[in-house]
């Protein structure tokens, strides 16, 4: 009778363990997605925070010109704008490979033939926008809260898309002024693993700044 007893004890604990096993299985996808999805959601909010980082900033800087050719950059920095970043549970990012990516599509310096080539990220040719490192740093050293203690931004500015004086380094230099007083910003957020996002939108000098035209892009090639 005891010997049934204990067969029958294991028979139970073998029975619950396995349900026990199954659930896990089920249930851990869903956990994994979850937290996906939260990081997902920190790492759009860490880009849009760097854009109005970036609008803030811009209020202050009364020749944008100065921005477009890179002899200006926010005071929001972390050291030189070159060289590997390390980022909290992530892989390090190069800024100037970054840089050089969506500047023209190259790891490497780019060429002015480059610079000019038309493609389907950069279709305004000889008015292609010439991204400058305006933004970069930990974004908690800026925003001290637990939503955006892990998190890296870097933000860069460019001539908009309405410019046609052939000079992405002038803002509004066509006789039309199309294009004045209008920048492209573009940020991104950097992560843990693979969690980034990136956003561009215009900021649009009037009375103040205002951001227009925001959307969701794809990521920098790291």
């Amino acid at each position: 009778m005891k010997g049934f007893a204990l067969v029958l004890a294991l028979l139970v604990l073998s029975v619950c363990s396995a349900f026990a096993a199954t659930l896990m299985l089920v249930t851990l996808p869903e956990r994994v997605a979850a937290g996906s999805y939260r990081d997902s959601v920190a790492a759009l909010n860490a880009a849009d925070a760097a854009i109005e980082l970036a609008a803030r900033e811009m209020r202050s800087i009364a020749d944008w010109n100065t921005v477009l050719s890179g002899t200006t950059r926010s005071r929001l920095v972390d050291g030189a704008p070159s060289g590997l970043r390390a980022i909290a549970r992530g892989e390090d990012i190069d800024l100037a490979k970054i840089t050089n990516e969506l500047t023209c599509g190259s790891a490497t310096v780019c060429s002015d033939a480059r610079l000019r080539l038309r493609t389907a990220e950069r279709p305004w040719g000889s008015n292609n926008p010439r991204w400058r490192l305006f933004i970069y740093t930990p974004l908690a050293a800026v925003r001290a809260t637990p939503e955006f203690s892990d998190r890296y931004v870097v933000v860069w500015v460019g001539d908009d898309g309405s410019e046609s004086d052939g000079n992405p380094l002038v803002d509004g230099g066509a006789p039309s002024g199309a294009g004045a007083a209008i920048v492209r910003v573009r940020a991104e957020s950097f992560g843990p693993g693979p969690t980034r996002r990136a956003i561009e939108a215009d900021l649009v000098r009037r009375d103040s700044i205002r951001v227009q035209s925001w959307r969701t892009v794809s990521p920098a090639v790291p």
